[in-house]
């Protein structure tokens, strides 16, 4: 179990204690989390020695935010500050005890966990859900992860989604997830609700929560193959190539084999680049010939330009040499409007482009 619940770590995170071998472990994206804002944010604040010196002053005042700011630095180690992670844990629960949302969190992922000292499942729960309580964004969705898989916690699936929708709002994508699953299975929601779920997983896509995209396709892709082509493309366009250029392939491939030009010439793309798909040159050559010939200009282009440095590019695909004249290619993309390189890319990457 211990493997399941450690932090999802932004790369600043990685020094966190001296003890790194305290993170050995997997680590999943829908796990209780640390301040996501991580020990730079504190470093942030302390840009030069004066800078230092006033931290320790405020925190010496009783300054919350400036305790649990000093604590980060007893993290890691900072100019005169040692690497004390005893000192880092006295500071933070200081910080949570005057009502500081993050330090309530961040102190209870530690005793939840067991890091800096000894676990403590119980009071670790009860520090993440005064943080919850008073707002933190990472502790609700903490919350809301362990009341549907956490050690020690009683399972409460309608209890989970009311604070991962909290996180959720919050703009949390790991919450995003979650929540979105709860809706797929209809679990601790009203009801199921897949066109819900679909809107929470691209939410999470569009914040850079790129392993998200299986429960996309598996959830969507039945529906999604009784698509007519053109509405297929568009789909996959929706997804290709920023977001989940995954799903957006596994698409274009469905609407190629009903003869859509379109999602061929976006296929060769994908092959030639290896986005979303395994790079292959004879499959991507093949691709962009058909879409050539089916008349998209980006094909078109991409086959002249080819064929200009390459002559028998498409040896094994035609043995018509009326086929094999880049500047034939190049007269049939300008006559839909592509004349240069960067025309070719607008007309195939964006569907409101006119040729």
């Amino acid at each position: 179990m211990m493997r399941k619940i450690l932090p999802l770590l932004v790369l600043s995170v990685v020094v966190w204690l001296c003890a790194s071998a305290q993170f050995k472990g997997s680590v999943e994206a829908n796990s209780p989390r640390p301040d996501v804002r991580g020990p730079s944010a504190s470093l942030e604040i302390v840009s030069n020695r004066q800078a230092l010196r006033s931290l320790v002053e405020r925190a010496d005042s009783g300054d919350m935010v400036s305790i649990y700011h000093l604590a980060r630095l007893y993290d890691t180690g900072y100019d005169s500050i040692p690497c004390d992670t005893i000192e880092a844990m006295r500071l933070y629960r200081r910080a949570a005890e005057l009502n500081y949302p993050p330090a309530q969190n961040l102190y209870g992922f530690r005793l939840y966990n067991g890091i800096g000292g000894a676990k403590d499942i119980n009071a670790g729960l009860e520090w993440i859900e005064k943080a919850a309580l008073n707002g933190d964004p990472t502790a609700t969705n903490n919350l809301g992860w362990l009341l549907l898989e956490g050690e020690g916690v009683e399972h409460d699936a309608e209890k989970a989604a009311f604070w991962l929708t909290r996180s959720a709002q919050n703009g949390v994508p790991s919450a995003m997830i979650l929540l979105g699953d709860l809706y797929r299975e209809g679990k601790g929601v009203e009801k199921a609700d897949t066109a819900h779920a679909l809107s929470l997983y691209n939410r999470a896509l569009e914040r850079g929560m790129r392993d998200v995209w299986p429960r996309i396709y598996s959830m969507k892709h039945q529906e999604w193959s009784l698509l007519p082509p053109e509405e297929k493309v568009a789909v996959g366009m929706y997804y290709y190539p920023r977001l989940a250029p995954e799903i957006g392939v596994r698409i274009f491939e469905a609407a190629a084999t009903e003869g859509n030009v379109k999602s061929m010439a976006l296929l060769g793309d994908a092959l030639s680049r290896g986005v979303g798909i395994a790079y292959d040159h004879a499959k991507s050559t093949d691709y962009l010939f058909r879409a050539a010939k089916g008349g998209d200009p980006y094909a078109a282009f991409v086959i002249a330009e080819m064929l200009e440095m390459f002559p028998d590019a498409l040896n094994g695909l035609t043995d018509d040499n009326d086929l094999k004249d880049a500047q034939s290619w190049y007269e049939k993309a300008a006559q839909k409007g592509v004349r240069t390189a960067e025309e070719a890319t607008r007309n195939l990457l964006n569907p409101g482009y006119s040729n």
